[in-house]
């Protein structure tokens, strides 16, 4: 009977501590990165009332007799099941996700949590527990380089620090050259005895330069004439009726260009129409000129060149015109050749261009075909259209320009304004690096991109041979910035390209960068902790380190939601959150409490029932015993 009552004490024992467990659990509830602990039992040592005995001699074996003495507590495990996450919007509030314990040290050992309520003191230490430990990981060099091997020591913002300058190597484009695009107006510079008056338009090809325009041959087109060779004396005033040789005072018969004849109109039927009005009326002829010129009328061509005719007939016409036969023009032999030096050197490329026809007259009044076309080039034909001679004519470049910023080794801006610049050749600019003082450029600042017919990059090159832009900045920095120029691959259309659309010109990246402050902090999910600078550049400032452990359950707790290596959780296994542990570490964010409120509460009420079943063993235990007493009496 005294084993029930010993087995009723262990229970009260038992059950009294898995409340104490209970209870702890339930009171941190709210306490960030607490793990809930679980208590397991196990029967006590049992008597042996009787050994088993095997079967024997035809009879069967006989089972142990064993009588519990009472239950023992096995374990208390603290279960690290994850727990939720609540936002806090501070940075430096961070949570696990997966595996692993922040570290942290008082300067004497380390201790392990899954709390990340931390803070930055003073002296820029990431520490836990208001500042009691600090936060421990691997510090980067002023480069931003973690090195291999470190052993994990306190982690120190620098505020305070600056972000290096770092001279631009690299510029890269992207952008559209317009092939269709011309910006190259032209205008007359000297017109010499070339007749040339007016010239507009813009060069198809986009070529700036000078043209020099040699018009040569013998003579412009020139107009057939008929001039009278009568013999009978004639003045302004003289009447036809004083001519002889005439009976009809109207018969004057005219043929122009191989039409056929016709009576001119307007004569006086009497005779009384003077010489001076007769030139009058030839002259409402149609494609005919008269004037009266030392006694003779003479009678031109409004048309230029051969080809052309004028036929007299009727007695009119042979007493005013005698036997005059009309002298036929000559066409034009004149031919015009371009000298164009481009603006931006090189040799002269002639060209051959077109002398253009007045449709009208056939007279030689302009020029077409320089720069590909789209320039008028015109000598009036009042004023006896082309002439021999030399012209010259300037036309602007088509070049679009863009400018970046670039930087030297001590951090100093230095502007580049790239131009590109149209060429006569097909689908070729010449390009053009320029620096505002006091930085001058010492190589690689020229040079020509061509492209393929489909408007891919053909080529793209340095003059002289170099193989990159290179500049002194002149003010104490390194002598030499050299900067590859990047214009996208070749054949390819991810950089420079022309195609007939608008041009958009862009100079869009380069790597280098002045000095930067420290302006900001934030934690990658490896634990990375990068400083943000004013210089647009952000640097590697240190590393969080985490820790796990081949039995976590092993860990020792200290208070304050710390543990600590013991016997049987082995060595702590340092490691990144990510790389090492497949884990990780939200910044902004804290990791709740694990304790699930219903299951302690069924946990509590079994816990209870427990206790009260193993008091009702010693009460009714010792009912038992009081009867016993009573035996006596």
């Amino acid at each position: 009977m005294m084993r029930s009552l010993f087995a009723g004490v262990s229970g009260i024992r038992n059950n009294q501590t898995w409340l104490d467990i209970i209870g702890n659990n339930i009171s941190n509830v709210n306490t960030i990165g607490f793990k809930f602990s679980r208590a397991t039992f196990a029967e006590q040592l049992a008597q042996t009332m009787r050994s088993a005995t095997g079967p024997h001699n035809g009879q069967g074996g006989n089972n142990p007799m064993q009588v519990g003495l009472g239950m023992a507590l096995a374990s208390v495990d603290t279960m690290f099941q994850q727990g939720a996450f609540e936002t806090t919007g501070n940075y430096t509030d961070l949570a696990i996700q997966g595996s692993g314990f922040f570290v942290v040290s008082d300067g004497n050992q380390k201790f392990y949590t899954r709390s990340g309520a931390f803070t930055i003191d003073a002296d820029g230490y990431l520490t836990a527990q208001g500042g009691q430990l600090r936060v421990q990981g691997f510090m980067a060099n002023q480069l931003g380089t973690i090195a291999n091997n470190m052993s994990p020591s306190d982690i120190q913002i620098p505020f305070g620090m600056k972000a290096p300058a770092n001279s631009t190597t690299e510029i890269g484009f992207f952008c559209n050259l317009d092939a269709d695009g011309t910006e190259s107006t032209a205008s007359l510079t000297t017109a010499g005895n070339t007749g040339v008056t007016n010239v507009s338009g813009q060069a198809v090809n986009g070529a700036g330069g000078t043209h020099e325009i040699i018009i040569s041959g013998t003579t412009n087109s020139t107009q057939g004439t008929l001039t009278g060779n009568t013999l009978q004396t004639l003045t302004g005033d003289t009447r036809l009726n004083e001519l002889t040789g005439i009976t009809d005072y109207t018969d004057l018969t005219i043929a122009v260009d191989g039409g056929d004849p016709f009576t001119v109109a307007g004569l006086d039927d009497e005779g009384e129409t003077t010489i001076d009005q007769l030139v009058t009326i030839l002259n409402n002829v149609e494609g005919v000129d008269a004037e009266f010129i030392g006694g003779q009328i003479v009678l031109t061509s409004e048309q230029y060149g051969a080809d052309h005719e004028i036929v007299l007939g009727g007695e009119v016409g042979v007493a005013v015109f005698g036997t005059a036969a009309y002298v036929e023009g000559a066409n034009s032999d004149l031919t015009a050749v371009d000298n164009f030096q481009p603006s931006g050197g090189g040799s002269i490329i002639q060209t051959n261009l077109t002398i253009v026809e007045d449709p009208n007259t056939g007279l030689m009044t302009g020029i077409s075909g320089l720069g590909g076309g789209g320039v008028t080039i015109t000598a009036p034909a009042s004023d006896g259209g082309l002439q021999l001679g030399t012209l010259e004519i300037e036309t602007e470049d088509t070049s679009h320009s863009t400018s970046i910023v670039t930087y030297d080794s001590l951090g100093a801006e230095h502007t580049v304004t790239f131009t590109f610049t149209k060429t006569a050749e097909s689908n070729e600019w010449i390009w053009e690096a320029t620096l505002e003082e006091p930085a001058t450029t010492t190589s690689g600042n020229t040079g020509t991109i061509s492209f393929n017919e489909d408007g891919s990059l053909q080529a793209f090159s340095y003059d002289g041979g170099a193989s990159a832009l290179t500049f002194n900045p002149n003010n104490g920095a390194a002598s030499a910035v050299t900067i590859a120029l990047e214009a996208g691959e070749v054949g390819g259309v991810n950089g420079i390209t022309q195609f007939a659309s608008p041009t958009t010109t862009i100079a869009q990246t380069q790597d280098g960068y002045g000095m930067g402050n420290l302006n900001n902090l934030y934690i990658d999910e490896n634990g990375t902790i990068i400083g943000s600078f004013s210089n647009d550049q952000n640097l590697t400032l240190a590393q969080i380190v985490l820790a796990d452990f081949h039995n976590a359950q092993g860990l020792l707790k200290s208070g304050g939601n710390m543990y600590k290596v013991s016997a049987n959780s082995g060595d702590a296994i340092y490691g990144l959150s990510q790389t090492d542990f497949g884990s990780s570490i939200n910044s902004g964010v804290v990791e709740m409490s694990n304790v699930e409120l219903s299951k302690e509460f069924a946990d509590m009420i079994i816990a209870q029932r427990g206790f009260q079943a193993s008091a009702r063993v010693i009460s009714t235990a010792d009912q038992m015993l009081e009867e016993v007493v009573r035996l006596k009496r």
